[in-house]
């Protein structure tokens, strides 16, 4: 059995696996929302439920507040169907989403711009092509599991590398 998520917004329909999140289910179809961390945390998936229900979180959504909650707020990486639902959420343009992956990468340089910002110099694996989006970050995965954003500052291509702020 396949629930239906319709963005109110957009008039998008598309169908949702009982095992899938809404967010899992959209990008799947070819239809884009922002997001990040995928674990609730972020916030930046976050919808409106217009109508329909959501099975129970198994963890608590910290990017939520109680009062968030009580408008109706949702976090579309963490939404999973108990019904047919309709939403409203900010779509992004068609072909404005890359898919995710996961690159080694060297750090060739780290300079400090100023006080509180710090210049950051990948470099990528040759064969490996690499597209961004303007205003894109990208997270950075630490040998000791933690995460940091950075912005993407310039791609100087693949000899050269990655410039992040």
């Amino acid at each position: 059995m396949t629930f239906t998520v319709t963005n109110q917004k957009t008039g998008t329909e598309f169908s949702v696996d009982p095992s899938e999140t809404i967010l899992d289910a959209a990008t799947r179809h070819g239809y884009g929302f922002n997001y990040s961390c995928r674990s609730g945390s972020c916030g930046s998936c976050k919808g409106l439920l217009v109508s329909g229900s959501l099975e129970s979180p198994a963890e608590p959504q910290s990017a939520l507040s109680e009062a968030d909650i009580n408008s109706g707020q949702i976090l579309l990486c963490q939404a999973r169907l108990s019904t047919d639902v309709v939403i409203e959420a900010v779509e992004l343009p068609a072909g404005s989403s890359l898919p995710i992956r996961t690159l080694p990468c060297r750090v060739t340089a780290l300079e400090k711009a100023c006080h509180d910002v710090m210049v950051v110099k990948l470099k990528l694996p040759q064969n490996q092509g690499f597209r961004f989006l303007p205003g894109q970050y990208v997270d950075i995965l630490l040998r000791d599991g933690r995460r940091r954003s950075f912005s993407i500052a310039n791609w100087t291509g693949i000899e050269e590398g990655l410039e992040l702020h």
